[in-house]
């Protein structure tokens, strides 16, 4: 008899540890629980480590690999050139995605004669998203956009407008 009722326990019990968290299999790791760079999902990497697929790019100013529209790299101390080529980029951007005076932010990350790298962020400021990085050259006097966005873009058409090889880094070739 005592053993028929211990069997019939042995059902009750095992549910009663399985609810209760014991089960072996469905315990989480303890401590850190940040993926192992095995884990990381992404795409390609330059030659620094950034992950230029989610818009990653090396700053060389600050010495660590960020996203230039969520944080600034500047190289240097503004000069008059830097500003006003940063105020001449800030009004293509604003004509080209429609924006008003106040709304645009670029940050240059190199400035090499008539090439231009950085990042843009558009307002409201205060919200994650809403901006990218930029590649863009000045021809004729005026500033065009050979890339705007996040993530990679592709190394030809920079090379064929005679971008500079640093400023071409994370491209990926067609």
């Amino acid at each position: 008899m005592r053993t028929r009722t211990l069997f019939s326990l042995i059902p009750i019990l095992s549910i009663a540890m399985l609810l209760s968290g014991c089960n072996p299999a469905a315990r989480q790791p303890a401590g850190n629980t940040e993926p192992t760079p095995q884990e990381i999902i992404g795409g390609e990497t330059d030659d620094h480590g950034c992950l230029s697929a989610a818009g990653y790019s090396w700053c060389p100013a600050k010495q660590k690999c960020l996203r230039t529209w969520e944080e600034p790299c500047e190289e240097e101390e503004a000069s008059p050139e830097r500003t006003a080529s940063k105020e001449a980029l800030e009004q293509v951007f604003r004509e080209k995605y429609g924006k008003g005076e106040g709304e645009v932010v670029v940050s240059i990350q190199r400035l090499k004669g008539d090439y231009a790298r950085g990042g843009v962020r558009f307002a409201p400021f205060d919200e994650p998203g809403g901006g990218g990085n930029f590649l863009a050259y000045r021809q004729g006097g005026a500033w065009k956009l050979a890339f705007d966005g996040n993530g990679g873009f592709p190394c030809t058409p920079l090379e064929t407008l005679g971008f500079p090889a640093d400023m071409r880094e994370g491209c990926y070739e067609e």
